[in-house]
């Protein structure tokens, strides 16, 4: 039959409401892209609408639409529209929904589920197989309805003839008008009869068998009513199954029972509407209430509850909760059984219940996770939920916590939009969040376990606790052992479950629960969503495990679907979620009274406080595994690690602000490749810390140690190795990919060799255009002796070892010169006489400014010094202002640690005994020991004692030893003994000449009897010892007598004599010298001891009126005439010393007379005077510097004494130039 044919020969049956209006609404179709059809049960709207569109032209250029909310809804519709039109159901009318369809190439009507159109616009966005669509039941609004309602007003003003019809059982038909444009509204009445409602409210206190019995009396109560067919309000398939079980037992063999509801077979659903001679009682869900019209039927028993779709806010899962149905849901019921005869319809609530609940059944839109929707609307490619043409809107924050949740499962991107996982969930008819986690237990080999757990998150927890047997209720829940997981106890519980399942009847097993404390219902309720669940997990290819999957495993799954629930409990003790929620664990859990640092929980419940309910402990590294897409990184503080040699930084992982891991050293090169190369750059190479066999890095390694030795010499970091040019070195040259020892050793084995030559450093690269130190300024070694100790450098300021070290074995303490360390180095001794000047008190520290430039003029005066650096400074400065500064004016101790030389003493073992800066301090304390060591260590090879005469071969001017692994040098001497001469060996050269021209004097004398004994009974020696009383001992100045004596008899240079041919030869030449010698010098040592008791009977005088006179003149004194003076003075300035001391007399009375005058010539003198005061010892100084001494003696006589005259010439030039030739010549060092 063609389409022609088939409209011609359409009829509509008479009785029908819809009938009446046919015209009216073929007409609307014509003019209108949609219309509006509001027609109650019954009216014939879902059969003949297809029908009447096809009388107004439609259908010609592609299919009529006709869409149903149910399966069996479509195929009976179908069926019906091909029984009127006499097609075979196929043909012209066919159907299509899941798992089965009846079309063919010649249909023209399709009836379909929604969703099974809905998947077609998947493919064909264009709807080009159709050219009317009938959206029927448009009032259910279920999810379906309103993606196809809000797609079709985006589609139809593009495609203007295109039509669509939208019929609705309700009176909200408005909001559909308003949808389309204000599309046209057609209403279509209804055909009914009168409805009796009776109310009988169920007996709650008869308990779990309150509803079989509320039940059983309506239908008793019915029949008597008269006969008739039953339609009986269930809400779901296993009520049907078990209330049926109930009322076979209760009800004639004559009534047939049937059962009506979503997922019957085709042959099922074909029974319900085949006509029957006996009465019939049908158990249906909601599924009757209008997408069906069950004929015959007379009485309606309504429990008035259904199970509806809703969202938990708590657990973030979609429901499907038992609930009281709405009133128009109510209404609707109750006109099914007004259809042929005025009917019954008994209500098993109260009127007052009825009048108490909604008017209108929720959108299920306004009762959907819009994580579900916001799934769907993308797997559907039809855009964000916020953009989408809705009816009714949700809510911004709805929409928001959706893509939330979705980013939170990882269904979809940071973008939003889909991943893989996320068009996995879309393909699961569950809950997103649960079908997170039934993914997540398919790939973790625990899908069994967790689709248990699924469900029962699902419904309402089974377990029980009746008020007045609380704690044997509690204990009974506790039987289960799995203390750290409130889901493996529920797990526990379903396996014990199934077991009796399998053993016990009904009735045995609803005991066995009541017993356990568990819900009879609420376990059937479990048991349905699993065996539901189970199967469209295997209808969609998930293996479930058959073997018990491991516990980590399956928490690990239920993460993936519950990470919104974590919590961590702080250090009070309190658990912080994420969002920063305070979170307490429900009372009842097992967790409850532990201590778990990490729990998960299925739903987050708010009642007097957020309530963390059905709970586990988990492990944070659980999080990082199964969250990586939600987690926050954060990485810090990347630093080179020679330990691991590679680049580490510190992860520290956050999930929406709760801190997961804190401070976990990474790889850094696994997260910023770049980043991580630029740091081991920067703290690997540069900073020298890789250690690797590469050749380049031990040239580097070289270079750069030295030049921060010339930094720690010029004090001065980072003047010499600039860091920053290492980097750009590396940077150009060191290939992208490295980041470790491993990556640089693998590469460096495998370069050419110009690419590793290129990363061989050169003092340009690291230091840039810098002069080269100067060795001398700075040098590395202090020479002590014939020892060479390193000396080592270190800036750092404010610790003792800042400064200049040197480290000195112990015995060779005694060979450390003070001359020579005062001066510390010479690249420090402008810094340290510049810091010396200024410790100067201020009325001399102002004579000397700018000091920088006193320093410059000082430096070439001090060098050529012979003395101490005090007394060199001291000596210079006096010379520069015409004042006397005397070293004592200086405050050594004010200077900073670097400007003086540390010497660390160490003993054999290289362990320190001390560190100190004071030389002289350092000898007093150790130099007995010091010498001890030394001496022990030659003086096997050469020392004697007890000689008497040279029987000896010659003796070496130095003996080379071994103290431990270093080489030194003694100086051997003669020394005098207590019996006799000995060898002994000195630490240097001028301690090997003092001791070697006394020991030399007393074996002279041991040759030399009658000369000894002679010298022994000195003339007057009473009478000296008398005049020298004040200044030492008679002993002490006999002493010095005789080896002055000996000194000019046996005039010769003592450390040349080394023989015994020359020993011999000289006693022959002086032994004939000795007496006269005696005799003379005693002479002249009279008449000095003399002349100085008469000048300082003078000075005696003068002390009240010229203080400063008598300080400067008892010093001249002291230098003059002191202990040894009569060896120690020159043979040719001893005869000179009585009129130096008259000259001194002769001033003594002239200032008493002028003091002005005195000071005058004073200043004249002053500064050769403060030269010779830095001199100090004049047996250690020079030939030149001793002459300068003694000249400056003479420049005194002209000054003071004139009248006394000079030995030789003298005056400020003569003096200047002398002075001059004293710092030329070589220093005592």
């Amino acid at each position: 039959m063609t389409r022609q044919s088939l409209a011609r020969n359409l009829n509509f049956p008479p009785d029908l409401p819809i009938t009446a209006k046919r015209a009216e609404i073929a007409a609307a179709i014509r003019q209108n892209s949609v219309i509006v059809v509001s027609g109650e049960t019954g009216s014939g709207k879902s059969t003949q609408l297809p029908k009447i569109c096809l009388e107004a032209g439609r259908g010609q250029s592609g299919l009529i639409g006709h869409t149903q909310p149910r399966r069996i809804a479509a195929r009976s519709i179908a069926t019906r529209i091909a029984s009127e039109l006499d097609v075979a159901l196929g043909s012209l009318v066919g159907y299509r929904v899941r798992f089965d369809e009846r079309l063919s190439g010649e249909t023209l009507i399709k009836v379909m589920t929604d969703g099974m159109l809905l998947s077609e616009l998947e493919s064909d966005r264009a709807l080009s197989q159709y050219d009317t669509l009938i959206i029927d039941e448009a009032h259910e609004r279920s999810l379906n309805i309103d993606f196809l309602l809000g797609y079709l007003r985006q589609f139809l003003p593009r495609h203007p003839d295109f039509r669509v019809v939208i019929t609705s059982a309700t009176l909200e038909t408005e909001k559909f008008c308003r949808h389309f444009f204000d599309a046209p509204l057609i209403h279509v009445s209804g055909r009914s009869y009168p409805v009796e409602i009776r109310y009988c409210p169920v007996d709650e206190e008869v308990g779990d068998e309150a509803v079989v019995i509320a039940i059983r009396e309506a239908v008793e109560q019915l029949n008597r009513e008269g006969s008739g067919d039953m339609l009986v309000f269930l809400p779901g398939e296993r009520e049907i199954r078990e209330i049926g079980e109930e009322l076979r037992h209760h009800v004639s063999d004559e009534i047939e029972l049937l059962p009506l509801y979503a997922r019957l077979t085709a042959s099922e659903q074909h029974r319900i509407f085949s006509p029957h001679p006996g009465q019939r009682i049908i158990l249906a869900t909601n599924v009757a209430e209008t997408s069906l019209t069950v004929p015959g039927i007379r009485y309606v028993i309504d429990l008035g509850l259904a199970r509806v779709s809703r969202y938990n806010p708590a657990s973030k899962v979609q429901r499907l909760p038992v609930e009281a149905i709405a009133q128009d849901s109510a209404d609707q019921r109750a006109g099914r059984c007004g259809r042929l005869s005025p009917g019954i319809c008994v209500r098993l609530y109260s009127e007052a219940d009825y009048a108490a609940r909604a008017a209108h059944t929720d959108p299920e839109i306004l009762r959907s996770s819009l994580a579900a929707v916001a799934l769907r609307l993308a797997a559907m490619q039809l855009g964000r939920v916020e953009r989408f043409p809705f009816i009714d809107p949700p809510e911004s924050r709805q929409i928001t916590a959706g893509y939330r949740l979705l980013r939170e499962l990882d269904a979809i991107d940071r973008k939003d939009q889909l991943t893989a996982v996320g068009r996995e969930l879309a393909r699961l008819p569950v809950d997103p969040r649960l079908g997170r986690m039934l993914l997540a237990a398919g790939q973790r080999g625990c899908l069994a376990e967790v689709l248990v757990i699924a469900a029962v998150l699902e419904v309402n927890d089974p377990r029980v606790v009746p008020h007045d047997v609380q704690e044997k209720a509690r204990a009974h829940h506790r039987a289960y052992p799995e203390a750290k997981s409130d889901f493996l106890v529920l797990l526990g519980i379903w396996i014990d479950y199934k077991v009796q399942v399998e053993a016990l009847s009904r009735r045995q097993l609803r005991r066995w629960c009541e017993d356990r404390f568990l819900s009879p219902t609420r376990m059937r309720e479990w048991d349905d969503l699993h065996r539901q669940l189970h199967k469209v997990m295997r209808e969609r290819g998930h293996v479930v495990n058959a073997r018990p999957a491991d516990r980590d495993q399956i928490h690990k799954a239920l993460l993936s679907g519950l990470l919104g629930n974590i919590a961590r409990r702080d250090e009070r003790g309190f658990y912080r979620g994420t969002r920063d929620r305070i979170v307490a664990i429900w009372p009842a859990s097992r967790l409850a009274r532990t201590k778990a640092r990490w729990i998960m929980a299925a739903e987050l419940t708010e009642t007097t406080r957020l309530f963390a309910r059905h709970v586990a402990e988990i492990q944070p590294e659980w999080i990082d595994e199964v969250a990586s897409h939600q987690l926050r990184y954060d990485h810090s503080e990347a630093h080179w690690s020679t330990k691991r040699e590679c680049v580490l930084a510190f992860e520290s992982v956050s999930l929406w602000g709760l801190p997961v891991i804190v401070r976990r050293p990474i790889d850094y090169a696994k997260v910023e490749p770049q980043d991580a190369r630029g740091v081991f750059i920067r703290e690997g190479l540069a900073l020298d810390l890789v250690r690797s066999s590469a050749t380049f890095l031990t040239h580097n390694r070289a270079l750069i140690a030295t030049l921060r030795e010339e930094e720690e010499k010029l004090r001065s970091p980072g003047s010499r190795v600039d860091e920053e040019r290492m980097v750009a070195f590396f940077e150009m040259y060191l290939p992208c990919d490295i980041s470790s020892t491993a990556t640089l050793d693998a590469w460096y084995g495998n370069a050419t060799s110009l690419a590793r030559n290129r990363l061989f450093l050169t003092r340009d690269d690291v230091a840039g255009d810098v002069d080269f130190l100067d060795a001398k300024s700075f040098p590395d070694f202090l020479q002590v002796g014939e020892s060479s100790l390193p000396l080592r450098y270190c800036c750092a300021p404010g610790t003792d070892r800042d400064g200049v070290s040197v480290e000195v074995p112990l015995y060779l303490i005694n060979q450390l010169k003070p001359a020579v360390t005062d001066r510390l180095i010479p690249g420090f001794l402008n810094d340290k006489i510049l810091m010396l000047l200024k410790t100067l008190p201020k009325r001399l520290r102002r004579l000397l400014v700018p000091l920088p430039d006193m320093v410059e003029t000082l430096l070439p005066i001090i060098k050529a010094h012979p003395g101490r650096l005090l007394e060199a400074l001291a000596a210079a400065t006096s010379e520069q202002i015409g004042t006397c500064i005397t070293p004592q004016d200086f405050d050594a101790n004010a200077l900073p640690p670097h400007l003086h030389l540390h010497v660390e003493l160490v003993d054999e073992r290289g362990e320190i005994q001390r560190v100190g800066n004071d030389v002289d301090a350092l000898q007093c304390q150790y130099g007995s020991e010091g010498g001890k060591r030394f001496d022990a260590a030659i003086a096997g090879s050469i020392e004697r004692c007890d000689i008497d005469e040279w029987d000896f071969g010659p003796l070496p001017l130095k003996v080379p030893g071994t103290i431990g692994n270093a080489r030194v040098t003694a100086y051997p001497a003669l020394a005098e003994a207590s019996a006799g001469v000995a060898i002994r060996l000195c630490e240097s050269l001028e301690e090997a000449a003092v001791c070697h021209r006394l020991g030399l004097h007393q074996l002279i004398l041991n040759q030399l009897p009658v000369q000894r004994r002679l010298l022994r009974r000195i003339p007057n020696i009473d009478r000296l010892c008398l005049l020298f009383v004040t200044m030492g001992s008679c002993k002490v100045l006999r002493k010095d007598i005789v080896h002055a004596v000996l000194d000019r008899a046996f005039d010769c240079v003592p450390e040349q004599i080394r023989n015994a041919d020359l020993f011999l030869e000289l006693v022959q030449m002086g032994r004939s010298s000795v007496a006269p010698t005696v005799q003379k010098l005693t002479v002249e040592v009279g008449e000095i001891l003399t002349q100085l008791a008469k000048t300082r009977s003078k000075l005696t005088d003068a002390e009240q009126l010229t203080p400063s006179l008598v300080v400067e003149v008892t010093q001249q004194l002291e230098r003059l005439v002191g202990p040894g003076f009569v060896s120690a003075t020159p043979r040719q300035w001893l005869s000179q010393l009585p009129r130096f001391l008259r000259a001194v007399a002769l001033r003594i009375d002239k200032a008493m007379i002028d003091p002005e005058q005195d000071r005058m010539r004073c200043n004249r003198v002053a500064p050769f005077l403060a030269r010779l005061n830095t001199l100090g010892s004049i047996a250690l100084c020079s030939p030149s510097a001793i002459d300068y001494c003694w000249l400056v003696e003479e420049y005194r006589v002209s000054v003071f004494a004139q009248e006394l005259k000079t030995s030789r010439p003298v005056s400020s030039d003569r003096l200047e130039k002398q002075w001059q030739r004293a710092m030329r010549s070589d220093r005592t060092t």
